[in-house]
């Protein structure tokens, strides 16, 4: 047995009191009047015994009552055996305080509301004189200090929504970092909805911790949320309307009908729809912003309710920078490249002898064409499908006689074909490279033909074929791409063909368009983002509002690298500021897990948590009163307080009837 408040067992000390009645009342002398000696006689002798038992029993009632009053107030325990006994120490409070905390848990109560009011309920049934700390989100890594328990409430009280996902892992270090400090943590209480998409893998925590599961559940996990937007190809390549694309993601296992959807250009609205999503499924969905001369930003809205914390996404369009066209030639190149890519509005097209070309030039390069050379080195090959992984697509054209051993450096099953002259299959409209290039075919397009003189085999994923399905253009590894076919008059018709230009801007724009991609995500470690005439002494600023952040930077190809702070970023649309100079802008919207509100279950919490010692408390167990499930073992207050009140009683009757 243990007692959850032992300090009150100094109140045993009032036992001495009942004693000293005893001592001085029972004992003190009486005068009593009788008229006859021999019946003063009898009466001594009868009552003699009695009186003497009735000031013992009394006495004894006393001490009892007076012990069981203290006993009350120590509040006895029996631990449960559950292998946990109290013991000195840390209570941690760690309440998730992530944007999907905002869903209800009904209709009047969010799950941080209701997380709050959980979360004092803890503080308050904590044993009086228990030092807290009380964490969240966004003070996981900081330093940890205990607190009062009046300071933890009013601390819990101020907790708000944060940017920060949940993140037990992140707990686990800073509970070792304190630890450390020669503190001592004896329970964790866990207070979240359990999100399985960012929950992650368990980590590894103090086994010596008796963690208390709080899951929230949700009223609602159904959610649509704008998963990205892009800028569409017609638009760098035409430069006249804006276009961009909307994917928009159904989260939830039931359809979405019929959901609005709005553009905004600054506060303007520029364009808008509704859509409806199937379940778990995602829908494109593409919109005219107008003609735009100057760097504009704004964002997308949805109307999704009873979820709304995800329903604006923020997109910058920064003004176009040409693209980086690098063609390495070697002693008979295509002049059709030269030609595809000489809209200097467009394109800043290098032409070099691959003999001559450094690291740094592939590096600084969106867009690589090896043009025809007969036997480049390996060193050329090996750093061609670096720079393709990192960041730039590379273009392969044969020449004439290819030299295909070296070439097997970049597909090994390249080999020599005799080649014969056949057209092209009708490409697919399906296919996801295509989009927005056939938009506007009518019917049937005639081909063009080719002499291929190397093949790599059946491919099912080329993005344009021969009629006897061998491939004639293929993503052979990541962001490199080959042509079976020299583009020369002889041997080809592809680069006069209308599919020619087409392709081309395709291939350069497909991976290295500067401002393809509108947005960046809050949990990013950098940034990539084109910046002409900058030095690294430069001063580089994002401020949005009175928020001003100065992350560091570094150079990378053509583009600067900025490395996000962990702290500090919230939404919105960031003006980029060099030496007090409005360069551009770059937009952040959340992690996009945060949107996805499916929980781990009770069995699939006790399978995670199930190498510690731990308990889930469910929602039904938590009352205005307190936490049922929050027992510290089996309570004895009460049936100390009824045997109080039995001596209490006792007494009573032994002075009234004895």
């Amino acid at each position: 047995m243990v007692f959850l408040h032992p300090e009150y067992l100094w109140g045993l000390i009032g036992l001495v009191i009942p004693v000293i009645i005893h001592l001085f009342d029972f004992r003190k002398n009486r005068k009593v009047y009788f008229s006859d000696i021999r019946f003063l006689k009898q009466v001594k002798h009868a009552s003699k015994k009695p009186l003497k038992l009735k000031q013992w029993l009394i006495l004894i009632s006393r001490l009892g009552t007076v012990a069981f009053l203290v006993l009350v107030f120590a509040q006895p325990i029996i631990p449960t055996n559950d292998n946990r006994t109290l013991k000195e120490g840390t209570n941690l409070i760690y309440l998730d305080n992530s944007q999907s905390m905002s869903v209800g848990v009904n209709a009047n109560e969010s799950a941080l509301n209701r997380g709050r009011t959980i979360g004092q309920l803890v503080v308050k049934q904590s044993p009086k004189g228990q030092d807290i700390i009380v964490t969240d989100n966004d003070n996981l890594s900081q330093f940890w200090s205990s607190l009062t328990a009046t300071e933890a409430s009013n601390q819990i009280a101020s907790i708000g929504l944060s940017e920060k996902p949940f993140s037990l892992q992140s707990m686990g270090v800073s509970s070792d970092e304190y630890e450390k400090r020669g503190f001592l943590i004896n329970e964790a209480f866990i207070i979240s909805d359990f999100q399985k998409s960012s929950i992650g893998s368990l980590p590894k925590l103090d086994t010596s911790v008796y963690y208390w599961l709080l899951p929230l559940p949700l009223e609602t996990t159904l959610n649509c949320v704008v998963d990205s937007a892009y800028r569409i190809l017609s638009d760098i390549t035409l430069e006249s309307q804006t276009k961009i694309e909307v994917i928009i993601r159904n989260t939830g296992n039931e359809e979405k009908r019929d959901m609005p959807v709005k553009v905004f250009l600054g506060d303007r609205q520029v364009s808008s729809t509704s859509v409806t999503v199937p379940a778990f499924q995602q829908i494109k969905v593409g919109f005219t912003l107008g003609i735009l001369k100057n760097d504009e930003s704004g964002y997308v809205q949805i109307e999704d309710y009873p979820v709304s914390f995800d329903n604006t996404f923020y997109f910058a369009l920064n003004k176009q920078q040409p693209l980086r066209i690098l063609d390495l030639t070697g002693a008979e190149p295509s002049r059709y490249i030269q030609e595809v890519f000489g809209n200097k509005k467009l394109f800043t097209l290098e032409r070099s002898d691959w003999r001559n070309t450094g690291v740094k030039d592939l590096e600084n390069a969106d867009f690589i064409v090896l043009n025809q050379v007969e036997e480049p080195d390996a060193r050329l090959l090996e750093a061609l499908k670096s720079v393709a992984l990192k960041r730039s697509n590379v273009l392969v054209i044969p020449p004439t006689k290819p030299n295909i051993s070296v070439y097997r450096n970049i597909l090994g099953s390249l080999k020599l074909v005799p080649g014969y002259k056949q057209k092209l299959q009708q490409p697919a409209k399906s296919n996801p490279f295509f989009q927005d290039v056939l938009e506007n075919a009518q019917g049937a397009l005639e081909m063009p033909d080719a002499t291929p003189v190397w093949s790599w085999g059946m491919d099912r994923s080329a993005i344009l074929s021969y009629q006897d399905n061998l491939p004639y253009l293929s993503e052979v590894s990541k962001g490199i791409y080959l042509l079976s076919s020299p583009l020369i008059d002889s041997m080809s018709t592809m680069q006069t063909h209308a599919l020619f230009v087409p392709v081309m801007y395709k291939l350069a724009f497909h991976k290295s368009a500067p401002d393809n991609q509108l947005f960046a995500r809050t949990n990013q470690e950098f940034v990539d983002i084109t910046i002409d005439s900058i030095d690294v002494k430069d001063i580089v600023k994002f401020k949005m509002g009175d928020m001003e952040l100065i992350p560091d930077k570094q150079k990378s190809g053509n583009k600067w690298r900025f490395m996000l702070p962990n702290e500090n970023l919230k939404p919105g649309i960031y003006q980029i500021v060099v030496n007090n100079s409005i360069r551009g802008a770059v937009a952040f919207n959340s992690d996009l897990k945060e949107s996805e509100l499916q929980m781990l279950d009770k069995s699939q919490l006790e399978e995670y948590f199930k190498a510690y010692k731990h308990s889930i408390v469910e929602n039904s167990s938590i009352t205005q009163r307190g936490i049922e499930n929050l027992d510290r073992g089996n309570a004895l207050w009460k049936y100390a307080l009824a045997i109080c009140l039995l001596f209490l009683l006792t007494e009573a009757l032994l002075i009234r009837f004895l």
